[in-house]
This record gives C-alpha cells, structure tokens and sequence, in this order.
C-alpha cells in the first residue's frame, strides 16, 4: 500500500501543480496509472525512475541491510533532484512515502518550502505484552523500542530535516512522540486512504449462517493473531463464527498450530496474501473486521473494512484509535494480555447475538469512510501546499515590498516536486543543530531570542537559519567581509575578547570552534557573559584520553595549519590572522573554574554534551594519507566507545546560564535590599570564631 498512497498524493497534488515524481523503477507505475482515465490529473505528472545498482542493489536484492538500499537512493534522488531544480525551479518539495520518521532523504537541503510526511512509526510494542512473544521476538521489539528512543531524540540529521521541514504526523501518538522529543509541533494526516467506490450500506440477512469474521495482515509477532485465536476459543460453543485469515508470514505454521491445539482449527480458513483488487471481495464477505495488531501507525485494512460497510472490532491504541468511532466499531482496550483477550471474546458475542447492532455499525462503517475518500482530499492539499508557499512569499516580501504582487501572481504556475520513496552536512553541523533543538525544545532558548554568534562563519549562518533562529547577529574579525554575507541576518566586525557592546545586550552569545582561536579563551568566555541576558553556549574540542592519542598518532592538530592554508595564507589561525593557533581543548572542570572566578557568588548553571567529530576533510587534505586512513580503521571503534562512555568524545557543547537575582546564591552570600551580593554576616559568623589578626 505505500505505492498507492504515494501515488495518490502525486495526483492530488497534480490538480493544481506541475508534479515530478522521482520513484524506484520497482514501483508499479503502469499498473498505478492504468486505473486513471487519460484525461486526469496524471497528464500533468512527469516521472523520474532513480535506480540504486551495484552493492546497495545487491544486498536490498538478498533481503539484507535494506536501510543501506534505502539511503543509497535517496542520495541519488538528491542529486537528480538538484539537477531538475536547476533546469526548472521548484517551488515545493513533499516526500510523501515511505511512512516513517526513521529516513528523512536529502531533498529539504533544496532551498525551498519542504513537506516531510505523514509520519510514523513511532510507536512501540507495549511493555505489557511483551511476555506473549518468544525470546527472539523480544529481543527484537526492545531493541526496536531502544533504536526509536534514540533516533527520535539523538539523531541529528532527522532533527535536522525536521526542522527545515513542514513536518505532518500520520496519529495523536505520532504527533506527541515529535513534539515531546523533537519540539516540532506537526498538524495531523492519516497517512493512507481509500481509492475505490465505498459500498453502499448494508441490508443484512444472517439467517441461521454463522458471523463471518476477517483478519488481515502479515502474520508477524506484533500482529498479535494470538488475541483473537484466544478469544475464540473463550466463546460459548453456542457462538457460531467463522474466521478467515487473510496474509502470510513467519508466524503462519506457528498459528496453525496455536488454532489446532485450542480446538479452533475447523472455524478458520487460512488464505494467501493476494493482489490488492483481489483482497476487496474478502471485506465484502465478512460481517466484521478484526483488528489485533499491538504496533501499527494505522492499518489500510481498517479503512477497506470501513469502506465495504464491515465493522470493526479492534484495540484501541495507536493509529487504530483515531479511526475507530462507537458508531463503527467496537473498541478492545489494550490494559494486559487477559483483559484484551475478553474485549474480543465479548465483541464477537455481541455481534453474533445482536442483528441490530451489527446493522447499526455497518451502517456508521459506511459513514465513517467517506472521511478518508482520496477524491475528496484534493482540496485539503492544494490549500495546504497554497498556505505553505504563500508564507514563504511573506517571509521573503513583506508587506510594503515593491515585488511582493509580481511574486504572489506567479503561483499559479509553481511547480510541484514530490518525492517517491522507495526504499552534505558533517556530523559536527548536525551536533551544532541538535543541541541548538534540544535547548529550544526544553525551555532554555527560544527561537524568539536575540543571538550574537561570535568567530561566525557560514556554518553558523546555515545552522541558526536551519533550526528557525530570526534574529541573528554573525560577527567576526574577517576584514574580508562587506556585510550581506549571512544574509538575512546581520553581520558586525566584533572580537570575541573586546565585544564592542554593552552590558546585557542580546539574550544568547554563541561561538561555535572559534574559542581557540582566540589569543586568551578565558577572557571571550567572560566577554561573552558579559555581554548576553540570558547565557552563552560554546561548541569547542575536549581534552581527555582519547584526544591526547590522536594527537600522538597525527590524526588532529596542535596547531591548526590546515585552516590557514585554506585560507590563503592569511586568515584562518590566530585571531583570524596568518599565524596558525595553539589549539586549545577544554574540560567541564576548566569551564566551571573560570566561571566560578568572574562569578562566585552561586554554583554555576552549567548542561554539557560530549560528541564525537573526526576531522574528515581535514584529513582527506593531506599528502600523507596514513592518518586518514588510521582514522577509517579506528572510526568503528571510536563511534562506539564515544556511545558508551560519551566523556571519551573529542568535541562537546556547553550551555552557561548567566547568573540573575532569581540564582541560587552559596550559604555564604547574602542578597541586599538592592540587589546587590554581600557577605551573608550570621552564616560566617556561625562558622568562625573571633580572634587577633596575626
């Protein structure tokens, strides 16, 4: 089903837009467009095959590594993507599948307006349910739990794509999973939908015929079949059902076995997976749909059952419980394995005993399907799309602008670019913006706030822009600069030892690997503090263990050469000038003990993250290719100690909050009427006692 709702979102998009489609060549296409008449909006849809070959092909085609497949391909897609923007601008680019929050591609470094979604995927098998799996199935969704726990709140490049992106959430859950740990707050869009005539409603005539119940899905441990074979077997023997069992799957043989040993196995038929036309008859056969699956973004199965005029009975989590209404369905809470079990048992009770009912949730099916109908969606897009390019135009014109109409008149020619699924910024940017989002999403800085980035650079321009940062002040000491190079923000010619500004004069000063090309980096630290409201945070290289032996076996610098050397000669080292600088590396210890110097009179508020960054271009510049080579056999190695024992990284961030009246103050200090920090008298005074000065 990912083809087709893909599919479907190029068309919906091609009723208003020029659409370009970059897709896998395994994607039916033929088959897709031979169910729209020629005269549709798929006239206007111009179709790019991007082929992944060679290694990442092969092993997608032995069924190993299929991520490594998948990034492959959108790396290609990236590029013929910068390609055609290049001969024909964009104005907007979506990629629409695959579901999952996991893969973001590379097409939103394209400067323009970027939709990343629906999204899911990140919702987790629950905890309760884990002792009805086998140990492999187990290990396997606590790792999976683990790998979303930490790509949705550590890795860089999906936060990243995030925040340049127009980010739409496939459920509630995957909604609040983004916004807690991302703090994007994304609008709501059931990812799948349906293509087909929805049936009209029902007349039922049971008679004496047993209550035909339907499951469909892969047969996979998260599926849960297990619920309902229990149910089943949980039912008076006066209930006369009968199951059909609709997918394949590992867990097939296992099922079988399970229905057999309860006593089951005469009221289920077990069917293979058949083409997509070929599962709608199946719909139209049962008399109620049943949906088991304990980890599922929604479930196209719901909807085909909706649109058939079948009710559900099904669990009401996750995507699920977004479809589910009480005028179609009956929903089976998910509280532990016994209980969920007696939701189902007593679900397929009440339908087999109760004509009406089942008549009164056929009929709210048929209902409830006109809301997810791909035809009457079109609009909803268009004007999504519209909003979206029409803030850009804002943005960039404001009102008042002279070229603010000319630009606004063209969108009716824009150009639409979504991206099929199938299937650069260095680590130490993606650690610079992820921090940044981190502090954003908790509280510590808004993007709202004033920022003076001092030792700036593009990297810093390119990073505060990337995570939605307005106003932005880059400075540095580069005589090189006009002012309009970091446009839209502005520039200003500051050194970070002597800023020429005063007291409490923005919210946040930022400096990102430029500490240590200062002449004393102590006194930036405190200018810096000096001059911010709020506090200061720094990204600079660490001193431990691990940094000290690369600098034994040459893989960093004392001093850093390479800068001046690609700088000319003449920038680059010392001050920004032609004298390579001393790298200094600092530890927590350091920092605090300067801090706590210019301000003693509480502890210091001080967050600090460690990161690793292997100085890649550095070392591919060399002549001496030793060193980088060292470096790729030691990577493996260094990423993983870096993840177990982060205070080995060789770089890390630090945030500073700067001390106001509301800091706590040492037990020694004492705050006067004024304001002001004075000797807390009866503290000391409990402490020492009176005697002659010596």
């Amino acid at each position: 089903m990912e083809d087709r709702n893909g599919w479907q979102r190029a068309v919906l998009a091609a009723t208003e837009f020029d659409v370009t489609v970059l897709y896998s060549p395994t994607v039916p296409v033929k088959e897709l467009l031979a169910n729209f008449p020629s005269h549709s909006p798929t006239s206007s849809i111009r179709f790019e095959p991007i082929e992944v070959r060679r290694i990442a092909g092969l092993l997608k085609r032995l069924g190993i590594c299929f991520a490594v497949h998948y990034r492959a391909w959108h790396r290609l897609a990236y590029r013929r993507a910068k390609v055609l923007h290049t001969e024909n601008p964009f104005q907007l680019t979506h990629l629409v599948t695959i579901c999952g929050f996991r893969e973001p591609g590379y097409v939103w470094r394209l400067d323009i307006p970027h939709v990343w979604g629906p999204l899911g995927g990140t919702h987790n098998f629950p905890k309760e349910f884990m002792g009805s799996l086998d140990i492999w199935n187990q290990v396997r969704e606590r790792i999976r739990t683990a790998i979303n726990r930490y790509q949705l709140t550590h890795c860089s490049r999906i936060r990243m794509a995030q925040q340049k992106s127009i980010v739409i959430a496939a459920t509630v859950g995957a909604q609040s999973d983004l916004r807690s740990c991302n703090g994007i707050d994304p609008e709501i869009e059931i990812e799948t939908g349906i293509d087909h005539t929805i049936d009209l409603p029902r007349t039922l005539h049971r008679g004496a015929r047993p209550l035909r119940l339907l499951w469909a899905g892969r047969l996979r441990a998260w599926k849960a079949l297990p619920l309902l074979l229990h149910a089943l077997a949980q039912l008076p023997k006066t209930t006369d059902v009968r199951l059909r069992v609709l997918g394949d799957g590992s867990c097939k043989t296992e099922w079988k076995n399970l229905a057999k040993k309860l006593g089951i196995a005469d009221k289920i038929e077990w069917h293979a997976w058949p083409k997509y036309t070929e599962t709608l008859p199946h719909y139209k056969w049962a008399d109620a749909f049943m949906f088991t699956s304990l980890r599922d973004t929604s479930g196209t199965g719901l909807l085909e059952a909706l649109a058939a005029g079948c009710p559900i009975i099904g669990v009401n989590h996750q995507g699920a419980a977004d479809i589910m209404t009480d005028q179609c369905s009956i929903r089976v809470f998910v509280n532990d394995w016994d209980t969920t079990v007696a939701g189902f048992r007593d679900g397929i009770e009440r339908l087999a005993n109760d004509s009406a009912e089942l008549l009164r949730l056929s009929h709210g099916a048929t209902k409830r399907a006109s809301d997810y109908v791909w035809k009457t969606r079109s609009a909803a897009v268009a004007k999504a799309y519209h909003s979206i390019l029409t803030q850009q135009d804002n943005e960039q014109h404001p009102a008042g602008n002279s070229n603010n109409n000319s630009n606004s008149n063209n969108n009716s020619g824009k150009s639409a670019f979504v991206t099929r699924q199938l299937a650069s910024r260095s680590f130490d940017s993606d650690f610079y913006a992820s921090t940044l989002l981190k502090l954003v999403g908790r509280g510590r800085i808004s993007k709202n706030d004033s920022i003076l980035v001092t030792a700036g650079g593009m990297r810093d321009r390119e990073t505060w822009s990337a995570c939605g940062f307005k106003n932005v002040t880059i400075s540095n000491l580069d005589d090189r600069m006009v002012g309009n190079e970091f446009a839209p923000f502005a520039w200003s010619f500051q050194d970070a030892e002597k800023i020429t500004l005063e007291d409490n004069s923005v919210d946040f000063v930022c400096i990102h690997a430029g500490l240590h090309h200062c002449g004393c980096p102590q006194a930036a630290i405190l200018e810096m503090l000096r001059v911010s409201r709020k506090g200061i945070l720094l990204f600079e290289p660490y001193d431990n263990l691990v940094t000290r032996l690369g600098l034994r076996l040459g893989l960093g610098q004392r001093y850093e050469t390479a800068a001046v050397y690609y700088n000319n000669f003449t920038h680059g080292g010392m001050r920004n000038g032609p004298v390579a600088n001393y790298v200094y590396r600092f530890t927590k210890r350091e920092l605090e003990k300067t801090i706590s110097t210019a301000y003693p009179e509480g502890p210091v508020d001080l967050e600090f993250v460690h990161s690793l960054r292997i100085p890649w271009d550095q070392l591919k510049g060399r002549r001496n290719k030793i060193p980088y080579f060292l470096a790729c056999i030691a990577s493996p190695f260094l990423n993983l100690a870096s993840l177990l024992v982060p205070e080995q990284g060789n770089g890390f961030a630090a945030f500073i909050a700067k001390r106001n009246e509301a800091s706590p103050l040492w037990p020694w200090v004492a705050r006067s009427t004024n304001g002001r920090c004075v000797s807390n008298r009866e503290w000391l005074s409990q402490q020492y006692k009176k005697q002659s000065p010596p």
